[in-house]
């Protein structure tokens, strides 16, 4: 099996189709800073990938597979995470403002000081979920199951800020 590791590399894959690529997805990759701006995939992200600052703005991750994933510091805004498996995934500061997280597993996430401004949280799943300084402003939270969250100093969706 090869292992692909992409460290130091500029390049802008702006609305790039990668599901067709052989190698595609890489297995125990790790992303350094990479733009991946509009990615589309039918294929699944490899479990516990490290993307740690990506640039994935736009891009379509529906029902992708980011189980135990590193997207600390990730620009996800605005991209399409429906259905997606986020649970465990380590979101530290990431950038999910405007996201759609509808129906996205994100159990035992660690969304510490993660920007979910005006996200769709719809039926996304948040229990045991560290979202601590989180900010939450505009977010769209109907049926987000959130037992055992953890919301110390989060802004909540009315802009409010939990104690």
């Amino acid at each position: 099996m090869r292992s692909h590791r992409v460290m130091g590399v500029s390049a802008a894959l702006a609305g790039v189709l990668l599901s067709g690529l052989a190698g595609w997805p890489p297995h125990a990759s790790a992303f350094d800073a990479v733009t991946l701006t509009q990615l589309r995939t039918t294929k699944k992200v490899p479990v516990s990938a490290d993307l740690t600052n990506a640039d994935l703005r736009s891009a379509d991750l529906q029902a992708a597979n980011l189980y135990l994933a590193n997207l600390a510091g990730a620009n996800l805004s605005g991209a399409v995470l429906r259905d997606a498996n986020l649970e465990g995934a380590f979101l530290e500061e990431a950038n999910l403002s405007g996201a759609d997280l509808q129906g996205a597993s994100l159990r035992r996430a660690y969304l510490r000081k993660a920007n979910l401004t005006g996200a769709n949280l719809t039926g996304a799943d948040l229990r045991d979920a560290n979202l601590a300084g989180a900010k939450l402003t505009g977010a769209k939270m109907g049926n987000t199951p959130m037992d055992g969250a953890d919301l110390t100093g989060a802004t909540m969706p009315d802009g409010s800020q939990h104690p």
